[in-house]
């Protein structure tokens, strides 16, 4: 959630978890599924695009989304 409010900061809109589970203060009930531990349950980032984005937005969403990680 911090790292979605972080994006939100710079015009990125993403989501923490799962649409039904955003927000939670339980771990992603798909990301327990898939096997992930507790701790990495609690790390999903719903990211969704549509055919109008542009290379160049998605260039940026993944360079705002590397910086903020790297200085998180």
């Amino acid at each position: 959630a911090i790292i979605a409010r972080m994006l939100s900061d710079k015009g990125i809109y993403v989501s923490s978890g799962t649409a039904c589970e955003s927000e939670s203060k339980e771990p992603s009930p798909a990301l327990s599924a898939m096997g992930k531990s507790r701790k990495d349950a609690y790390s999903g980032l719903r990211v969704s695009f549509w055919h109008s984005n542009t290379l160049e937005e998605l260039s940026r969403f993944a360079d705002q989304l590397e910086r903020l990680l790297k200085s998180y």
